[in-house]
Parts: structure tokens; sequence; C-alpha cells
């Protein structure tokens, strides 16, 4: 209250306005809502000392009944929200429970349903009057009631359990379903709510994968019987190829030695005179003769080895003899290419364990290939001893030696080196024209390799040369594979 604007120095900021309106008193009530000030009734006189406290009682009492009516209108106001927000709450719930995809129930211990879901009317069959009027086990069939009353039980005891029962429908249909129950209080008294989900389609599925099962079964059984069937047979057409081989390797060797035999008789004059095409044409018999020979040697070699019949001996020899006597064997090829074939012998073992006649054979077959792939040049043999060697066959650590057989030939694309040792396959089928060969003697290098405990690995750089590396156990203790 101000009765001398003038006069009152708390407004000063206003008194220039004020006086200027002709205004010379004033009095500010609060207008309070929930006892919080929330706005000013402000009431103005042109005469001083105006307010007296009549005037004061008066308004003051017209602030509080302007309170009072804001008060009940925020009062109101809050009621309308919590009755919108109870019924948003509420239109939630029910969408939330009726978008469920299963069934959905609530029922007090007594067994009174107090609340489902549409879809339990829709599965059942029956109304919702005919709900409230049952009780939980009425949707089950009689040989079903005593497990699922024990497991409501135990819900209502533990505070929740599950069961997979048949869901009774109004029409006398069963559903598989899977039930589950809660415990909870509801108005004082103790309730069960749950869900229940149909497991028709998983019900279907376990069925279908039996039968396949037991198709499979089947199946199997008589796939089975007839790879029985299919291996007696391989059995005996292994035991007839052996037989075949072990009378074809006499019958085709005896006749293709005496062709090559007498045809040497001939081209040496011993039967009398040739004239110069006898003598090309007898020489071109012979030639051939014994690339026939080669091949038919490679090929029951190949098979013995596939059939498991080919038995290597491991014996002392001299190794540096035998790198010698080979390399004296092949010198006259490389003589006839004009190739300057050289043997670099490093210090090795005086006598090595292994079959001499493969290995032999092994570095015959390498030579042979470095030379008849190298046109210009030199093939150079390297043999180097390590005193540990970690053996690929064996996966122990040996004594070994490396031979190496190194050409400066036509080399391999690297995209071709992992067709080396696949049987009667060879490279460019150019080259194959070029240079005679069955595509057979790197796969029996690199399988005899093996049969000895060893290994053969191969480095090429095409134009550039290759390098063949057989690496062997020397000691007497290297068990064969």
């Amino acid at each position: 209250i101000s009765n001398d604007v003038s006069k009152d120095h708390a407004l000063d900021h206003w008194r220039k306005q004020l006086l200027k309106q002709g205004f010379n008193s004033l009095g500010a009530f609060p207008i309070r809502i929930k006892h919080v000030v929330r706005g000013m009734l402000n009431v103005y006189a042109m005469e001083k000392d105006f307010f007296q406290q009549k005037e004061v009682d008066l308004l003051m009492n017209a602030a509080s009944e302007i309170s009072f009516a804001l008060d009940g209108f925020e009062r109101e106001a809050e009621r309308i929200r919590a009755r919108t927000s109870a019924s948003n709450e509420r239109a939630f719930s029910e969408t939330l429970l009726e978008s469920l995809p299963g069934v959905l129930y609530f029922y007090n211990e007594r067994g009174k349903f107090l609340r489902w879901n549409r879809n339990f009317v829709n599965v059942s069959g029956y109304s919702d009057e005919e709900i409230a009027a049952m009780h939980p086990l009425d949707f089950f069939a009689d040989d079903e009631r005593k497990f699922v009353k024990s497991r409501i039980e135990e819900t209502l005891t533990a505070g929740e359990s599950s069961v997979e029962a048949p869901f009774l429908t109004k029409c006398g249909t069963q559903i598989p379903y899977f039930f589950t129950g809660r415990r909870i209080q509801y108005s004082g008294e103790t309730c069960l709510v749950g869900v229940g989900i149909d497991l028709s389609e998983r019900v279907e599925a376990e069925l279908a994968l039996r039968e396949l099962n037991e198709n499979l079964e089947a199946i199997v059984t008589a796939r089975t019987s007839e790879l029985k069937t299919a291996l007696v047979r391989a059995e005996a057409a292994d035991q007839l190829k052996s037989a075949f081989l072990a009378t074809m390797s006499h019958e085709l060797r005896t006749p293709l030695n005496s062709i090559i035999g007498f045809t040497g008789i001939l081209l040496q004059g011993l039967a009398g005179p040739l004239n110069p095409e006898q003598n090309k044409q007898l020489g071109m018999v012979r030639t051939s003769a014994r690339h026939l020979l080669e091949l038919i040697n490679d090929i029951l070699d190949l098979s013995k080895i596939e059939a498991g019949q080919l038995e290597v001996r491991k014996e002392p020899f001299d190794l540096t003899a035998s790198v010698s006597q080979v390399i004296e064997i092949i010198r006259p090829l490389a003589a006839k290419k004009s190739l300057a074939l050289k043997c670099d012998i490093r210090e090795v073992p005086a006598t090595i364990f292994s079959d001499q006649r493969r290995v032999e054979q092994i570095l015959l077959n390498l030579l042979n290939n470095a030379i008849k792939f190298t046109d210009n040049g030199s093939v150079t043999l390297t043999m180097e001893y390590f005193p540990e060697l970690s053996m690929p066959a064996t996966g122990t650590i040996v004594e070994g030696v490396r031979i190496a057989v190194r050409d400066t030939g036509i080399g391999i694309k690297a995209q071709d080196l992992g067709k080396l040792f696949q049987p009667f396959l060879q490279i460019d089928t150019g080259l194959t024209r070029q240079h005679e060969g069955t595509g057979l003697g790197l796969v029996i290098c690199r399988r005899l390799a093996t049969l000895l405990g060893g290994v053969i690995d191969v480095n090429s750089v095409e134009s550039y040369g290759s390098e063949f590396v057989l690496t062997l156990p020397v000691n007497r203790n290297s068990p064969l594979p």
C-alpha cells in the first residue's frame, strides 16, 4: 500500500509515470494458486491517502475470492488431465493386451476369470459371458487337467511356472499350446496372470522333421547297402586289375623287349647288311618300342602305387656313387643337345638308408625332364647334407639330404605349378607335341618320394628355368611312412 506516490521511495522507478497519469496512491494485492503467488490485483487512486482499512479489507477479500476461483479452475484442469491420462493409459493397455500374439488370461486363486484378451475368445470359441462363468481347467481335456492343475498350484505357491498342454476349444478341437503363469497380488487377493502361445507350427515342423529323419534313415540304410555292394564289386575289380597288371607286366614287356632286342641285332648288321633307308626305319621302330616300354612301365608303376602294392626297401647304399652313376647315364642326352651338365656334391654321409633303385629312378626322371625342356644353357644337380631337417611326411626332425635339379629351360607359369603332379596331365598341349611324355613321370616321382619318407618341391619362373628339390631322410632310424 502506498498512500503518497510522491514520497514513497519504493516507487522511484515508476513515480514519474504514475504522477503523469494522475495517480497519487496505489495498492497491490497478491493472487495465489495453491499458496503460490501467480499474479497481482493492482488498484490506483487519484487522491492521496485513499487506501484506508476498509478499502484494504475489501480489496484483500476480492484478491482472496479471485485466488479461490483460480484455484478451483486449476484443480478442475488437473482432474481433466488426470482423467485423460488414465483414459489414454487404459486405451494403451487395451491395445497392448489385444495385440499380443497369444491368449492372455487373468484369474484369482478361486479360478474366477478377471480379464482376458480378444484372442482368448477367438481361439476358445466361447463368448465373454461364457468365459466369465468358467474355470481355467474347463479349457483342458479330462486327462490333462490333473497335470495342468498341479502347474497352476505351483505358480500360486512358487511364483511362476509353465506347461505345454492341448488347449480345448468349444468345438472340441485340441490345439497344442505353451502356457505361462506368474503370481501377482490384485485388490488384496492372490491372482495368476499369463499368456498362451500356439505351438501348432512347431509341432508340425517336429513331425515333418521326424518323418524326414525316418525317411533319411531308410535312405541311408539303402545307400549303405548299395555302397557295400559297390565296395565288394570294387574290391573284386581291384583284385582283377592287380591280376591283370601282373599278367600284362610280363605279357607286354616280353614282346617289347624282343622287338627292341631283335631290332638292335638288325641295326648291328648281324643278320646281314642294311641299306640306309632300312637302317633309318629300324631305328624309328626301336625308338618307338623303347618309348612304348617306358609308357607301360610308368603306367604299371603308378597302378601299383595307387593299389598299395609297390614296396620300397630301406637298405644302406652309397648315395654319392648312385648320383654319379645317374649323371653318367644322363650325360649323353645333355651332350646331344649341347647342354652343360653340372654336378655339385657337397659333404654328405658315406651311406644312407633308403631304396637305392627308387632314389635313382626319381633322379633319372628329374634330370631327364630338365634336359627335355631346356634348349640352351645348363642343367645342374646339387646335393647337400643337413644334420636336422623337418620331414613333411612324418613331421619329425631327422638327418637329411636335399638334391636339387636346376635347369635354364622354358620354366613354368605360376598358375600351372599345381598341375605338375596330376596323372596324365601335361601343362601345354603345344609342348606336349614338341616333347614326348606320358604326364606320369613327376606323379610317380612325388609318390615314390612320399613312400621313402621324403618330399619333392618345385620352384620355377617362366622363361628362366625350374628347380625340383628332392628331400630325403638318411638315418637308419628314420621310419618309412
